[in-house]
């Protein structure tokens, strides 16, 4: 299963979430939340969780911790506060970052409401990995990782190409496909979105993920997520005939 999405560079970029407001204003029953733990590297992973006022989605509004609200993570007999984060686009979240990697490891992620109310979620961060090897041919992309899941994780890969057309116009495809944890995957070039020129040089980045789905607490009455990954990046380049 594939999904694409498609953008023109150069376009505008819109942000097209609500500005966010206090935690303490908003009753647990309308909070929903995104969390995340991940590894992307042999020595560290990130904690990463983000709060709404509703359901979770790229529309909903997003909340800033105020009055006694807080956010813990823990993994082991470590213990984090989660610091307040925003990207290029103002989206805000909260981040904190352990200093090791270990596969099969439980997180606990915490939101304390003063000392009355505690919610807590908890997933097991995916056994590590590493691509192998990358290859190209003209016809398509091959990548080998070891080593290969053992306890049902499931897989995906992010593929993002940036292409620049003989016109000097510039493309950006991207999609995300399911991949099973096999220790090796292929994609066609029939199979990658298509660039919108007689010949490009592209230069495609694949993020292969493994994902651990947890246990987000049910208190959160909008719902939401709470995910480990395990994720390594590669890039080639090629150009379209």
């Amino acid at each position: 299963m594939k999904k694409f999405s498609l953008l023109i560079c150069g376009s505008a970029l819109i942000s097209i979430g609500c500005s966010d407001i206090d935690s303490e204003n908003v009753k647990t029953a309308g909070i929903g939340a995104k969390i995340v733990v991940e590894s992307s590297q042999a020595d560290n992973t990130r904690v990463s969780t983000k709060l709404y006022a509703g359901k979770p989605s790229p529309t909903s509004t997003l909340l800033e911790l105020s009055s006694e609200d807080k956010l813990i993570a823990a993994v082991g007999d470590k213990s984090q506060a989660l610091s307040k984060n925003t990207d290029f686009v103002n989206n805000l979240s909260y981040e904190a970052t352990f200093d090791e990697n270990i596969g099969n490891t439980e997180y606990l992620v915490k939101f304390l409401r003063g000392e009355e109310e505690s919610l807590e979620s908890s997933v097991n961060l995916p056994d590590p990995f590493t691509i192998e090897t990358s290859s190209f041919n003209q016809q398509s992309l091959t990548l080998t990782w070891d080593p290969k899941s053992e306890n049902g994780s499931k897989m995906e890969a992010f593929v993002e190409m940036n292409c620049i057309g003989e016109d000097s116009k510039k493309q950006r495809r991207a999609g995300t496909y399911d991949v099973t944890d096999t220790g090796s995957w292929s994609i066609t070039l029939a199979q990658l979105p298509e660039i919108e020129a007689d010949k490009s040089t592209c230069e495609v980045s694949v993020k292969l993920s493994r994902i651990n789905t947890g246990s987000l607490d049910a208190d959160f009455g909008e719902g939401g997520s709470i995910e480990g990954i395990q994720s390594r990046t590669v890039t080639v380049s090629y150009v379209t005939e």
